[in-house]
């Protein structure tokens, strides 16, 4: 579904206060965030937008001709994981490098929504070499993405996620796959913490209940005395 020019619009004015994707046009996937987009079919200058999330200025060197991007969104508690996935027909023996960018968007996040982690993964059921995986950040994180698998293990060394001291707002994403597998997807999830929407844990909420009883036995006591 194609957004309207007034949200257009109001990407574009955010993208003027700090650093975001160049929009031109774009999809809009609506709340859930869930949604698939052939590669082959953007445009250039064209993003996606999935829940709070803007994606943008997408760069391929190798990427497979089918390639498509499939998006999809959870909740837990203040937590929100958004995971993009580039799933197509890879070719054993030959190196991918493509990037974006990913933004929180003002009009549809909480305030003070930020993203504090990238997680990766790639899926490969055989291999004849190990493959790997690179990603780099910018901003950098706190260690660079750098997976290693052999058929569907992974190697002892692999580094899968990268956290971001204090959240961030932006973040351009830069990947390298070198493929001696039957590699049918790559896998990026990027974690967000949004104030103001944490919901306790099944302890704490048991914690809770206990001291409520107490307070309603000490009510009861003191109406007695």
């Amino acid at each position: 579904m194609r957004a309207s020019l007034l949200g257009a619009m109001a990407v574009l004015t955010f993208g003027a206060a700090q650093a975001a994707p160049t929009c031109s046009s774009f999809d809009d996937l609506g709340p859930s965030g869930a949604g698939l987009v052939a590669w082959s079919s953007l445009s250039p200058g064209e993003c996606v937008i999935s829940a709070d999330k803007v994606y943008g200025d997408f760069s391929a060197g190798s990427l497979p001709a089918d390639t498509v991007m499939i998006f999809n969104r959870n909740v837990v508690g203040a937590l929100e994981h958004h995971q993009l996935s580039f799933s197509g027909t890879y070719a054993t023996g030959t190196t991918y490098n493509w990037s974006y960018e990913v933004m929180v968007w003002p009009a549809a996040a909480m305030p003070g929504t930020i993203i504090t982690s990238l997680d990766a993964d790639f899926t490969q059921t055989a291999s004849d070499a190990p493959s790997t995986l690179d990603k780099t950040t910018m901003p950098a994180g706190d260690a660079m993405i750098h997976e290693v698998k052999d058929g569907a293990i992974v190697q002892p060394g692999s580094v899968t996620t990268s956290n971001f001291a204090g959240g961030i707002t932006d973040l351009v994403v830069g990947e390298t796959l070198s493929d001696f597998g039957t590699i049918s997807s790559v896998t990026n999830t990027i974690t967000e913490f949004v104030p103001g929407r944490n919901i306790p844990e099944p302890a704490s909420m048991f914690l809770l209940g206990i001291g409520l009883a107490g307070l309603g036995l000490q009510r009861r006591v003191r109406r007695r005395s």
